[in-house]
């Protein structure tokens, strides 16, 4: 299912042999936060290196195969959602600003202002690429709203006041027009009018409201296919769906029902890549639709859903579940199966400390904190407070080290009282054991084993 990681390992090997002076040394630098195969010594080396020497390494491989590639070709490259970026990736791009005035290099960054996690990515831009150009997306013009509709809608083939009442409520949103006339057309035919007579014809208020009245025309199966891959993910697998426990689809029927989610242009097909790990993978159109839809579920069937991708990909993939381990743990999370979520947001927590990735692990050690407070397990509460405090400790948050590692300490002495307070019963016969004579019962005079432990 998917690339092997052989294969992808053969690939960047081949890669870097070929462009990338030094390709031996750096292979390693760039294998290991991939999961790909090392050989033992070499990962043995890697697991010595503290985790600043590790990411700076994996930094200086990264940009030295960038560099190779651009001086091959100039190289376009694309950073998406920018928004949600962890501090490791920020980091890692920073290193390429100098490359962008050494090599044909050009990087394009895009994310949406308006969300809260966009503020800290556009301080980090701002700082690493002084010289970069902005190129903020204004809202369309009435004008421009008209020739966008043109598309859907040939000249007088909508009322005026309703051509009107879109504009008004799209208020330039090129998504939202494209939504409302595909909600538009799906309704079915536009009765006949003349000029500027009335036609009363349902026109949602909001983005989301013409989403999801789309997604309610559909038939019933095609609805569950759309819902069960909101739980996968923006991006998610054809053999993940119909594995899916509960999943009563045949083959013929998924591939109907994904052709035409297609149709309909809720999502479409995804090149292969490296990252794929079931087979044939598509993509949500935007990701805004897979958000509306995955949040429209009732939280039940959500949770419901998250179980079911979780053991399908627990089955499907049993010798990839250290490298899924931050995917799987995000799903039985979602699903309220802590029992189960937090071996795997562990591993995940782990791995992303030791990549220096720290704003990664402390969130999946807050998870699985939550779990443990939540099930009064005061001592593993404590041990996973210390891996918090660790992972301050390695991003210079001295004073969060601290307070980390004082509720930890905390949490033991809970931990050791709490076990100190269970009294067992009283044995109902006495315990007896075989001794010699004491030699002497004066504790002046005692000075062999037997005699001191009775006189003391």
């Amino acid at each position: 299912m998917g690339t092997p990681p052989e294969k992808v390992a053969e690939k960047l090997w081949s890669t870097m042999e070929r462009l990338v002076p030094e390709a031996g040394r750096l292979y390693p630098y760039l294998s290991y936060p991939l999961g790909l195969p090392l050989e033992e010594a070499a990962r043995q080396e890697l697991e010595t290196l503290d985790a600043p020497e590790l990411q700076q390494a994996i930094g200086q491989a990264f940009c030295a195969l960038i560099r190779a590639l651009a001086q091959q070709s100039p190289l376009v490259l694309l950073w998406e959602d920018l928004h949600w970026a962890d501090t490791a990736s920020l980091q890692m791009l920073k290193k390429l600003e100098t490359l962008t005035a050494e090599v044909p290099l050009l990087l394009l960054l895009v994310l949406r202002p308006g969300e809260q996690e966009a503020q800290g990515a556009i301080l980090e831009v701002e700082e690493s690429f002084p010289h970069c150009r902005k190129i903020r997306l204004s809202p369309l013009s009435r004008r421009e709203s008209r020739q966008l509709l043109s598309h859907w809608f040939s000249e007088g083939s909508l009322p005026e006041a309703t051509l009107e009442a879109i504009l008004d409520k799209a208020e330039g949103n090129p998504l939202f027009l494209e939504e409302l006339s595909r909600s538009l057309q799906e309704a079915g035919p536009i009765p006949p009018h003349r000029g500027n007579e009335v036609v009363r014809l349902e026109i949602p208020d909001t983005l989301p409201g013409a989403i999801m009245a789309r997604v309610d025309r559909l038939f019933s199966s095609d609805k569950w296919v759309l819902q069960a891959a909101s739980v996968i993910g923006r991006i998610f697998q054809q053999e993940v769906l119909a594995y899916i426990p509960g999943s009563t689809f045949s083959p013929t029927e998924l591939d109907a029902a994904l052709q035409e989610l297609r149709r309909r242009e809720f999502i479409r097909l995804r090149p292969p890549s490296p990252e794929d790990y079931g087979g044939a993978t598509s993509i949500f159109k935007h990701a805004i639709t897979r958000e509306i839809v995955y949040h429209g579920l009732l939280l039940a069937r959500r949770r419901e859903l998250h179980l079911r991708v979780g053991e399908a990909l627990e089955t499907l993939l049993p010798h990839r579940r250290d490298e899924l381990a931050a995917t799987l743990g995000y799903h039985y999370t979602e699903a309220g199966r802590g029992e189960r979520a937090i071996p795997y947001l562990l591993k995940a927590g782990d791995r992303a400390r030791r990549l220096y990735a720290c704003q990664e692990a402390i969130a999946h050690y807050q998870q699985v904190l939550h779990f443990f407070r939540e099930g009064h397990a005061f001592e593993a509460a404590g041990r996973t407070l210390m891996k918090i405090g660790l992972t301050y400790h390695l991003a210079f948050d001295f004073h969060r080290a601290h307070q980390a590692y004082e509720e930890g300490f905390a949490l033991w002495k809970q931990a050791a009282q709490a076990a100190a307070d269970i009294r067992l019963p009283l044995s109902p016969h006495p315990l007896r054991i075989a001794s010699g004579e004491p030699s002497t019962l004066d504790p002046g005079m005692a000075t062999d084993v037997r005699s001191m432990a009775v006189v003391t």
